[in-house]
């Protein structure tokens, strides 16, 4: 594992690893590791394509990480190998602070649900632990 302390318990979990999951995720360039029903870590080095015109990290970019990793968290949750896809219904987000380098890390996991709908939350931090945004989401089981 990364610097990333997993969501819920059991220490065993096996990270799922996507590289090339999506042409969003080869052109932004985030990395993603998916440890099952645990939770989910995102990954992106800020670079400037990522900035606004300000010089820090657009909001868009901000609420499509925090998005993924409750999306990723969902997957985990829906089947072991995080294959199965999420779809998001609704999603609320808070920005807290802004960053516009180095890197920064979401982490999501799933708080509630049954089989189909999953209720979620997600939390963007920096490197130095600053919380630069939240989220909370509905995911349906996609597929």
């Amino acid at each position: 594992m990364k610097d990333y302390a997993p969501a819920g318990s059991g220490e065993n979990a096996v990270a799922v690893v996507f590289d090339k999951d999506s042409g969003v995720q080869q052109n932004l360039g985030y990395g993603i590791e998916v440890f099952g029903a645990r939770g989910s870590c995102i990954t992106l080095e800020v670079a400037d394509i990522h900035l606004n015109r300000q010089g820090i990290v657009h909001g868009g970019i901000l609420s499509l990480l925090l998005d993924v990793a409750m999306g990723y968290a969902c997957s985990g949750k829906f089947s072991d190998d995080a294959q199965t896809p999420a779809i998001t219904l609704s999603m609320s987000t808070s920005y807290l602070a802004s960053v516009g380098s180095g890197k920064v890390i979401a982490t999501g996991r799933v708080t509630g649900g049954g089989y189909k709908i999953l209720f979620a939350e997600a939390v963007l931090t920096a490197e130095s632990g600053v919380v630069i945004a939240t989220s909370s989401g509905t995911m349906k089981r996609g597929g």
